[in-house]
């Protein structure tokens, strides 16, 4: 046992041992004579640790030269000549929304002051409004000229700020916005204004007494399609009316058409943009809701595993103390048996004692009796 047959004699496989597997220095038990393993240990040449040996030192020797290369690395910020700390994300963002409430302001600044104080405005420009003279011409003299020119100025405001800024259920007026003004231009505008005003200073009227003014003005008055102007409703007849009703609303559904195309736009443009934040949101409801409906099962479970607990508390006090009465119990009938059983042990020695001492008189006896 313990030996692989070969060509090479026992203990020996020459074709496929050439690590020395079987070359072992106990050879108690093996069944070969020192030659065939001298024979065996030639035909397959040095040892392992010799020929590893060998092997090692035929290896170049190391070079302990390191090439490391490593990413050229930004540029460190200059120091901030006011002292700051440098700019992270919360400061980024807090700069972002400052500068872009500054631009609303500014913009905000720039219009005009109608729309700065939000008072009402017609829905579509009347240009009817120009002063004209008895023949139907432009106004003549310097004051209708003067009439004039403000009332022009007054349109064209009210035309671009249609423009620019609708009102809501007006039609537009398809005429662009009037140029921004520069800020020289505007000052020197509102130097003129006021000079104008300190000498003919208008009257202190209340903001809501001119809104209610204005509602009240606005309802007498209604547009007219087929003089393409405002005229007062007193004046006309009931076709009249009835056609007027019918052009505002035309005019209001086709701005209501307008304002759902535009709606469905920022609706689709708002689902490319907020569509992969939706699936996610929809995936983190459901896994919401699984993590409640787990949650809500090991409630459950826990509530069980309490009153299994309080129960299990009761029971095994109950079962302690018949453990414990069981155990008294037991003790007790062992002490009563073990005295039983000392007793029994005396008495069968008393016995013996007796018996013994009954054959030895009997004994003796019968050895007097024979002499």
């Amino acid at each position: 046992r313990g030996a692989t047959p070969g060509r090479g004699g026992p203990g020996a496989t020459p074709s496929r041992d050439a690590l020395g597997i079987n070359d072992r220095d106990d050879r108690s038990d093996w069944r070969s004579e020192p030659s065939a393993s001298t024979a065996a240990k030639r035909r397959r040449g040095p040892a392992p640790d010799d020929r590893l040996a060998h092997g090692l030192s035929a290896l170049p020797a190391p070079q302990n030269d390191y090439s490391i290369v490593l990413p050229e690395l930004p540029a460190p910020e200059p120091a901030r000549e006011d002292g700051r700390r440098a700019e992270d994300m919360d400061d980024l963002k807090a700069r972002l929304k400052e500068e872009a409430d500054e631009a609303t302001r500014e913009a905000r600044a720039r219009m005009s002051l109608a729309l700065q104080r939000d008072l009402p405005r017609p829905k579509l420009p009347n240009r009817g409004m120009l002063p004209v003279a008895p023949d139907g011409g432009p106004a003549a003299g310097p004051e209708a000229v003067a009439d004039r020119a403000v009332a022009e100025g007054a349109l064209a405001l009210i035309e671009a700020d249609a423009a620019e800024h609708p009102v809501d259920g007006g039609a537009g007026t398809g005429r662009r916005a009037l140029p921004p003004l520069t800020d020289e231009e505007r000052a020197t505008a509102e130097a003129l204004i006021a000079s104008e005003m300190a000498r003919a200073p208008p009257p202190d009227v209340p903001t809501a007494a001119l809104s209610s003014a204005w509602a009240r003005a606005a309802a007498a008055l209604i547009y007219d399609p087929q003089a393409q102007a405002l005229r007062a409703r007193a004046g006309m007849a009931s076709a009249e009316l009835l056609g007027a009703a019918r052009q505002e609303f035309e005019l209001r559904r086709a701005w209501v058409a307008k304002e759902r195309k535009r709606g469905d736009k920022a609706e689709r443009r708002a689902a490319v943009l907020l569509g992969g934040y939706a699936r996610r949101a929809e995936a983190l409801v459901a896994q919401l809701h699984e993590a409640a409906k787990v949650l809500k099962t090991s409630r459950t479970d826990l509530d069980c595993y309490e009153r299994m607990r309080e129960a299990e508390t009761v029971e095994a006090r109950l079962r302690t103390e018949e453990a414990r009465a069981r155990v008294d119990a037991a003790k007790a009938r062992e002490a009563r048996l073990q005295a039983e059983y000392a007793a029994a042990v005396m008495a069968r020695e008393g016995t013996l004692n007796a018996v013994n001492r009954a054959k030895a008189q009997a004994h003796a006896a019968g050895a007097n009796g024979a002499a």
